[in-house]
C-alpha cells in the first residue's frame, strides 16, 4: 500500500491578506450625523412653539418640519448603508448609491493625510459608472480623481489604515499632512 502524503495541514502557512476587505461608514460619524439631525429637528419644533405661542399651531408647524427630518434621516440612514470601500490584491473600489469607481493599486499617486478630508489621489482619473443621472459628470471626458477616507474612520491606526499599509506601502512613504 502506497504511503500516502502529508496534507498541507501540517505544513506551516503564512499569513494571507483576506482576497477582499469591504469598510462601511463609521458608526462613530453616522451617530453624530443622526445627533445632529435630531438637534435640529427639535430646534425647529421649538421655534415653531416660541413663535406661536400656540399648541395647536406648533403642531401644525411641526408635522412639515418632522417629515422634513424623517425624510432627511431616511436618506442619510440609506446612504451609509449602500457605501462601501472595497480593498482587494488588485486594487479597490468606491460604491455609493449613485456611482461607482474601481481602480488599480498602480493607479493610486497617494495618500492625503489630512485630518478633516484624507483621501487617496489617482494618477490618472478613472470612468465613473454612475448609477443616476445626478451622478453623470458634465463631461464625459471627466473622471474620478479621488476617493474619500474619512467616512470610513480612516486614521493611520485604525484597521482601514492599516489594511492600507499592507495593500499600498508606496502611499505610505510619501504621505502628505496638511498643516496643523
Amino acid at each position: 500500500m502506497p504511503t500516502k502524503s502529508r496534507s498541507s495541514r501540517s505544513q506551516p502557512t503564512r499569513h494571507r491578506l483576506p482576497e477582499r476587505t469591504v469598510y462601511r461608514p463609521s458608526a462613530a460619524l453616522r451617530n453624530v450625523t443622526l445627533g445632529l439631525i435630531l438637534i435640529l429637528g427639535v430646534a425647529a419644533i421649538w421655534f415653531a412653539y416660541i413663535s406661536t405661542r400656540s399648541v395647536l399651531s406648533t403642531v401644525f408647524c411641526a408635522l412639515p418640519i418632522g417629515l422634513f427630518f424623517l425624510v432627511v434621516l431616511s436618506y442619510f440612514f440609506y446612504l451609509s448603508r449602500k457605501t462601501t470601500l472595497v480593498l482587494a490584491a488588485d486594487g479597490l473600489e468606491y460604491n455609493t448609491p449613485n456611482l461607482s469607481i474601481r481602480t488599480s493599486w498602480a493607479n493610486v499617486a497617494k495618500l492625503v493625510d489630512d485630518p478633516l478630508t484624507p483621501r487617496l489621489v489617482l494618477h490618472q482619473p478613472v470612468t465613473v459608472d454612475a448609477h443616476t443621472a445626478a451622478a453623470r459628470p458634465l463631461d464625459p471626458s471627466a473622471g474620478g480623481r479621488a476617493i474619500p477616507l474619512r467616512m470610513f474612520g480612516y486614521a493611520r491606526g485604525s484597521a482601514l489604515g492599516r489594511d492600507l499599509a499592507r495593500r499600498a506601502p508606496h502611499l505610505f512613504a510619501s504621505a502628505e499632512r496638511s498643516p496643523s
